[in-house]
């Protein structure tokens, strides 16, 4: 376990994200569980287990859009998913998305280590990108208009 989350409202929603910062075990995804941890399904991002993408950070953020949102800092780039959180969703059908406007390395997303929501701007958040290598895409992102677009502040 990389990384837990509870839903903001309703404490019998849980994620686990899996695996390792150092890639040394690979991963299982993100796991919800609907009933306190009781029981567990496979929820995503779409990739198959043992695939090497590891979780970073598993943040649930606050109310967004048409609900709310799921948050996944991986080592593949940054994921958001608008309907985990609902318990009526199917893990089978739970929905995720990459988040462009960060770092790519020839087509692939970037590790983003950390993701937090200001709790002075609604509409803004700050995710970590860190490469093993020194790089100036390295350190800190922004985006005010809710991950749609990201800047490397000044």
């Amino acid at each position: 376990v990389s990384a837990l989350a509870v839903h903001p409202t309703n404490k019998d929603i849980v994620f686990v994200g899996t695996g390792q910062l150092d890639y040394a075990l690979k991963t299982a995804g993100t796991l919800r569980s609907i009933n306190g941890g009781s029981t567990w399904c496979q929820i995503g991002p779409d990739w198959p287990p043992g695939v090497g993408h590891e979780f970073t950070q598993l943040i649930v953020l606050d109310f967004l859009v048409d609900g709310t949102t799921l948050w996944a800092a991986t080592s593949k780039g940054l994921w958001s998913s608008p309907n985990a959180l609902d318990a009526q969703t199917p893990c089978a059908n739970v929905a995720w998305s990459l988040k462009g406007g960060l770092p790519q390395q020839s087509g692939t997303p970037e590790p983003v280590r950390q993701i937090f929501k200001s709790a002075w701007a609604n509409a803004t958040y700050y995710a970590a990108v860190v490469r093993a290598v020194v790089s100036s895409k390295n350190g800190w992102w922004r985006s005010v208009d809710s991950g749609a677009t990201w800047q490397q502040p000044a």
